[in-house]
């Protein structure tokens, strides 16, 4: 019995690393779809979003099947509960990349020009570091990592609105339709960045059973006002 529940839990791990992997792809390929303008790379990512929401749907089967033949606690408990929001996490990066490909279509005129006009790799680079870095801590249920990878949302989120200042002071010399895809790109980018964070925070859920999505800036702001946290806040590690 304990050899099949520690298989079922390896068959998940392996399942999320997959989605991962299968996401990555996803993000690397749009933004080489930015990069150069390319749209058949741009259709390429939305073809392959079916395979994407399969296997999210095939995680949370399995995660099912688990609380149907198993009485899981714990720490096991608690991930398999986090398993089907990290699924659906993972599914949603890979639905803003479909975005993005769809947003990068609609533009006219001389498209690599206007992309050229906005520094979109800081915001790709925080997403590609986050999600690596947040699926690794989900393996290896390491809070450390985690809180490692959700301070790197602060990265992104800079970028983020350094991108937005430069589209609002209007320093951009393309079409108001281009603008507003660009924003759009900028936007969905930010919602990558926030779901991968949101990855990091189930860990720490896992391993502490502390939800801490909606407090994990008042933390950062405690740690740096050298101020404790709350008894009922996990500590992030020191760097």
């Amino acid at each position: 019995m304990f050899s099949a529940f520690t298989d079922s839990i390896l068959d998940i791990e392996r399942a999320l690393v997959l989605l991962g992997d299968m996401v990555e792809k996803d993000v690397v390929n749009v933004m080489m779809a930015c990069i150069e303008g390319n749209d058949a790379l741009a259709d390429e990512i939305i073809r392959f979003d079916d395979e994407i929401d399969q296997l999210d749907e095939n995680i949370t089967w399995l995660a099912q099947e688990i609380f149907a033949n198993f009485h899981p606690a714990g720490g096991d408990l608690r991930f398999l509960l986090a398993v089907p929001k990290v699924s659906a996490n993972l599914e949603i990066i890979g639905d803003s990349c479909v975005e993005i490909a769809h947003y990068l279509k609609k533009m006219d005129g001389d498209r690599i020009s206007a992309l050229d006009g906005l520094n979109f790799i800081p915001q790709f680079e925080a997403v590609v570091k986050m999600l690596n870095s947040a699926i690794s801590a989900l393996i290896e249920r390491s809070s450390r990592k985690a809180w490692r990878t959700m301070a790197i949302l602060e990265v992104s989120k800079g970028a983020f609105l350094s991108n937005l200042r430069e589209i609002t002071e209007g320093g951009l010399e393309t079409s108001r339709n281009n603008i507003v895809n660009l924003s759009l790109i900028a936007n969905a980018l930010h919602v990558m960045a926030c779901n991968a964070s949101d990855i990091a925070a189930a860990v720490v859920y896992i391993t502490h059973g502390v939800d801490v999505r909606y407090r994990r800036q008042k933390i950062f702001d405690n740690l740096i006002a050298d101020r404790p946290p709350s008894p009922e806040q996990p500590r992030p590690p020191a760097p």
